[in-house]
């Protein structure tokens, strides 16, 4: 994973090689990029899960748990076992300032890094009957940011990332979308787990994914997801709006720099980025 500071003037970049439920290895570089006097600082936290969500966190670093750098680099590779019951997910936060975790520009880049196989166990899907109020709204909202005039305003400036990052923060922003229209949908909790990482549809703890070819199948108001599967490389994401059996028709945020449409697709051949981008499954809102 390489993460920004949402002013692009710090970057972090941490691999987690996961060992057991216990124990994982965690390499991590910090870089202050702008060089102005000001930090680049880094939290690395452990948090340990029950079936509900977080019950504990620990800090790698100690103390007040960050590694701040000025002007220049520092970095680090560790077994790390910190002292939780069990090691069930991994955050890394990265932000410029001195000390301060608004400092610059109002937000944390947050990134979470976790491997299934230390995950909480994840409650199934709703009925589609269950939730097919919200799903309804999910889907209506992206069909009206397709018919509106939704372009970038700039070299990836959108309107679909300041509600979780800074007003001048332009980065890839096709999972912002994903998670505004979650979030103006009625989805609960989206402010608190957004990530602008494609693969946190699949990794967060509080969405319930369906791996393509399981036993759910895709329903409105899902998320699809591509993926590389190859870590700190972002894939792509889109809005589910209509299903036949396995075949989907998406709404897309920053395609061709702006909202899209597409007609059917097989999620199984369906294929981006020369072919390395694969559907690895659907992220259930509910």
């Amino acid at each position: 994973m390489t993460h920004w500071s949402c002013d692009r003037a710090a970057r972090a970049g941490v691999t987690v090689t996961w060992l057991s439920r216990h124990r994982a290895r965690v390499r991590w570089r910090v870089t202050d990029e702008r060089r102005d006097g000001r930090s680049a600082v880094l939290r690395i936290v452990g948090l340990e899960h029950n079936a509900r969500g977080p019950v504990a966190r620990r800090n790698l670093f100690g103390g007040n748990g960050t590694v701040v750098t000025t002007g220049h680099s520092r970095s680090g590779d560790v077994v790390w076992r910190p002292p939780l019951r069990h090691l069930d997910e991994i955050e890394a936060w990265i932000w410029n300032g001195v000390g301060r975790q608004h400092a610059s520009c109002g937000f944390n880049v947050v990134k979470r890094l976790n491997d299934h196989s230390f995950s909480p166990a994840r409650t199934s899907p709703l009925s589609y009957r269950a939730s097919r109020a919200l799903r309804d709204r999910i889907v209506a909202t992206a069909w009206r940011q397709y018919r509106g005039v939704n372009r970038e305003s700039g070299d990836n400036c959108s309107r679909y990332s300041y509600p979780f990052y800074a007003p001048n923060v332009c980065h890839p922003w096709c999972a912002d979308f994903a998670w505004w229209v979650w979030m103006t949908a009625g989805v609960a909790g989206v402010r608190a787990y957004n990530s602008s990482y494609t693969d946190d549809f699949a990794d967060e703890w509080r969405v319930r994914f369906k791996p393509l070819g399981g036993r759910w199948k895709p329903a409105k108001g899902d998320v699809i997801i591509w993926s590389h599967r190859t870590d700190g490389v972002n894939g792509h994401v889109g809005v589910v709006v209509a299903t036949d059996g396995w075949r989907v028709k998406v709404v897309n945020g920053n395609w061709s720099d702006r909202v899209t449409a597409t007609g059917w697709i097989d999620p199984f051949t369906s294929r981006q980025d020369s072919g390395r981008k694969r559907v690895i499954g659907f992220a259930s809102p509910a």
